[in-house]
């Protein structure tokens, strides 16, 4: 992917975001039921939803929901992994994490 196709980035809603403060995008405690509320709130007004979604689904394409984390497009792991019908074979995670 070029640098022209990643400059949508820079006017994602999560790129000013201060990550110091907090990460709501990547939580502690992903397992609790709001552990994503906020992040989802954040992306549901972001002016480039469209772009962050055709991408973390391209490259998440085939990967089974464990080795999925985090929120983007607004979708937590689980609601991207329901989506994905890439129609390729389920990939178990990156060579070294087998």
């Amino acid at each position: 992917m070029s640098v022209g196709q990643r400059a949508w980035r820079e006017h994602a809603t999560c790129a000013g975001w201060d990550i110091d403060r907090t990460d709501p995008w990547f939580p502690a405690e992903p397992g609790r039921p709001d552990a994503y509320a906020l992040a989802k709130s954040l992306c549901d007004g972001c002016p480039v939803l469209d772009e962050c979604f055709r991408e973390v689904m391209a490259l998440e394409a085939g990967t089974s929901k464990y080795y999925r984390e985090g929120v983007y497009a607004g979708l937590d792991p689980d609601e991207r992994a329901r989506l994905d019908h890439s129609g390729r074979r389920r990939r178990r995670g990156p060579r070294w994490n087998r």
